[in-house]
């Protein structure tokens, strides 16, 4: 009892600075289907991400998944500009997918095994992705992103991809919850 008035005292407290908490455990959403991982590797630019995720600070972030020969797993190679400084900074990390389906998994050296699942995506203009972590199913930390294919994403992906998150987690805003993330002339990348 002592531990859940500490977490819920703790929740209470983030919950104004971190907009991504909900009560009750994970959602089941409905996830890409069918699911190619051969057609979703490659490079892929961050145009929203949950305004609440703490470790991601930069913009003209970019992910680059690249399938590992055993044609299951994929490394992860995420980069993101530091706008003050110009400094790009990267982390690299492994992913993999549960069967041929977009319930999906990633591991960076400070990550065990992060829910990294495909919500929807047409493998050339965009994709929505969903990380949900429940908490003793009381309350759970949730967030989405939406990536394009190219630094700038067309008003048809925009569509598409808001679209999409609006209708299979209908319970998440994303005018309240998402923000857009800078991309395109001053950004640097790094392959």
């Amino acid at each position: 009892m002592k531990l859940s008035a500490i977490l819920l005292s703790t929740l209470a407290l983030l919950s104004p600075a971190q907009c991504a908490w909900f009560w009750g455990a994970c959602p089941q959403v409905e996830l890409q289907t069918p699911f190619d991982i051969t057609q979703y590797v490659g490079k892929w630019y961050e145009y929203k991400r949950d305004a609440a995720i703490p470790y991601e600070s930069g913009e003209c972030v970019m992910a680059k998944y690249t399938l590992k020969p055993d044609g299951k797993s994929i490394t992860v190679r995420n980069t993101q500009q530091n706008m003050d400084t110009d400094e790009v900074t990267g982390g690299e990390g492994r992913a993999w997918c549960k069967g041929d389906t977009a319930q999906c998994y990633v591991s960076f050296f400070y990550i065990d095994k992060g829910d990294y699942s495909v919500v929807s995506t047409d493998y050339t203009s965009y994709t929505v992705v969903k990380n949900c972590q429940s908490f003793f199913w009381i309350f759970r930390y949730e967030n989405y992103w939406i990536l394009s294919r190219t630094e700038t994403i067309s008003e048809a992906a925009k569509t598409a991809a808001e679209g999409a998150l609006a209708t299979k987690s209908p319970h998440y805003d994303i005018a309240q919850y998402m923000r857009e993330t800078s991309q395109g002339a001053d950004c640097n990348y790094l392959d």
